[in-house]
């Protein structure tokens, strides 16, 4: 089962400006409208939850031209390279307002990757005769990869909180498992 709460802000934005932040006991006070999971005290989601995302991007690019024949015949290949990873660790503990109905905590991990190649290649002729006649041909070849590759898991019930995000399978319940993989693959020819 999802948690059913809003984010920071939005339980921010909702929140009645004069309820309290914390009861007579120091504990995160409970906002009206909690059992049906429309508002939680946003300051409790910042320091109960433990939440950390790593993204990692490479982006490479690179350009030549060759003249085959000064002011003719020229070459140009282009070829670049982008990736991208996300790793999302999140743990939310069994006395945080987010999961009590939930029951002892929630821990999500998430990763994914995505590639993409591309490489382009064409050759443009251009010529002039008698100077009035003028011949401008171009012909070329495109290839394009691109690619993810992702997996996570949720799992909630734990016997307790020290280890966070860090030992799922201390968990005794699994919420969801999932994996995913696409490749794409673009190849084209043009000229005019």
């Amino acid at each position: 089962a999802a948690i059913k709460y809003k984010t920071v802000f939005q339980s921010a934005y909702t929140a009645n400006p004069t309820q309290p932040v914390y009861d007579e006991n120091g504990n995160f006070s409970e906002f009206p409208g909690r059992s049906s999971g429309e508002q939680t005290n946003p300051l409790s989601l910042l320091e109960d939850n433990d939440s950390h995302v790593t993204k990692e991007r490479f982006m490479g690019y690179f350009k030549t031209d060759l003249d085959i024949i000064k002011n003719e015949l020229k070459a140009t290949l282009n070829l670049s390279y982008k990736s991208t990873s996300n790793h999302d660790r999140f743990y939310t503990p069994s006395y945080s307002q987010a999961t009590q109905s939930m029951n002892n905590g929630l821990a999500i991990r998430n990763y994914g990757n995505n590639d993409e190649k591309q490489l382009e290649f064409y050759l443009n002729y251009d010529k002039t005769f008698n100077s009035t006649h003028k011949l401008n041909v171009m012909a070329g070849y495109s290839y394009s990869k691109a690619g993810y590759e992702g997996f996570g898991l949720g799992a909630s019930q734990f016997v307790l909180d020290d280890f966070g995000y860090n030992c799922i399978d201390a968990s005794a319940k699994t919420n969801y498992i999932w994996s995913s993989k696409t490749d794409n693959t673009l190849v084209s020819f043009f000229g005019r």
